[in-house]
């Protein structure tokens, strides 16, 4: 059974089958609105650039709340690009996310989206501590921030992924389920768990965990979250390392190359 290990933190239970595992600037505006539901369905899809920017490096899409891109200078506005929507672990910034993968989305010319949660941690999560399971604000937030990227550049469908660390992590295996249509790739990195889904499986998944992790149990990953991956029918390539809980340049590497391969 995938439970997140610290109840003090966030603790997930056992539900059905699955496992509850969970250098540039831009003028700022307004959050533009999202049709998200709180099923957790994004309505944002990839396609040909309405309003084509040629901003490179790293800048907020909007004013609030902040979501952060990253486009690496040898994108080439004329051709789709891959992009991954990264989401961060409980109580930390977007920012110190980014900072970590940019040199390998640079390397690769791979775009990146990092939003910010609306609260310590995201919505799905905060919801297990006694709430009914419910995508909330921090599901439209994501799904505006998609869409304002998609206004401004032209990204391949067939190479959008998602990805998080720790509870960034559980929150993509419980939301890029939901979005196959959308998500053609999913990333956990040092996941608790995720929140059972009934969609078909189609994405491929990738996830690592540090087998030191002091946070997020490695065994809980490797016994119950990846086995009730690959139950409900996905592809998963799972990596374990000798380390803690950390978002490590070896793994991000590996999971752009499986990504783009």
């Amino acid at each position: 059974m995938a439970i997140m290990k610290s109840p003090s933190r966030r603790m997930f239970a056992k539900m059905g089958v699955a496992a509850i595992s969970a250098c540039a600037t831009q003028p700022a505006s307004a959050m533009p609105q999202s049709a998200g539901s709180v099923d957790g369905r994004l309505a944002a899809r990839p396609g040909v650039a309405r309003k084509p920017s040629a901003q490179r490096g790293e800048f907020n899409l909007f004013e609030s709340p902040q979501p952060l891109a990253f486009i690496p200078n040898i994108v080439d506005a004329k051709k789709p690009a891959p992009m991954i929507l990264l989401l961060h672990g409980a109580g930390q910034r977007a920012e110190r996310l980014l900072t970590r993968i940019t040199p390998a989305a640079q390397a690769r010319g791979v775009i990146i989206l990092a939003p910010q949660a609306a609260s310590a941690t995201w919505d799905i999560i905060r919801a297990f501590r006694g709430a009914a399971i419910n995508f909330s604000e921090d599901a439209q937030r994501l799904d505006a921030s998609l869409s304002a990227l998609f206004a401004q550049f032209t990204i391949d469908p067939k190479r959008v992924a998602i990805g998080g660390f720790s509870d960034g992590a559980s929150y993509a295996l419980s939301l890029g389920p939901r979005n196959q249509e959308l998500f053609t790739h999913i990333m956990g990195f040092s996941p608790g768990g995720f929140v059972p889904f009934e969609d078909k499986a189609r994405a491929k998944v990738f996830v690592s965990h540090g087998r030191q992790d002091q946070i997020l149990n490695f065994k809980n990953a490797a016994e119950s979250v990846v086995p009730d991956m690959k139950a409900q029918g996905f592809d998963v390539r799972f990596e374990a390392f000798d380390g803690k809980h950390v978002f490590r340049e070896e793994e991000i590497a590996k999971a752009m190359d499986w990504f783009l391969g």
